[in-house]
């Protein structure tokens, strides 16, 4: 699925299209990390592995998100 949102000022550019008036929803948005590859082994023959993701819904530092995944312990490959 792709989705396409634009604001009010990147509508009026988009010619041939007309920006309608919406109501404010609130959505939760889900990243998968499917795979991590070629982590390199920090503690010296394994590495726990976790990924950070940074968002920023308003463009607004004070709003910004911060959200961990879970470890996977012990990589001995680099892999996750």
């Amino acid at each position: 699925m792709w989705a396409e949102i634009y604001d009010e000022d990147s509508a009026r550019r988009i010619e041939g299209q007309k920006m309608q008036t919406i109501k404010a929803e609130t959505f939760e948005l889900r990243l998968v990390v499917w795979e991590t590859r070629d982590v390199p082994l920090v503690d010296g023959d394994n590495v726990d592995i976790w990924v950070r993701v940074t968002y920023d819904p308003t463009g607004r530092p004070e709003d910004e998100v911060e959200k961990r995944t879970d470890v996977h312990n012990n990589s001995k490959t680099g892999w996750g």
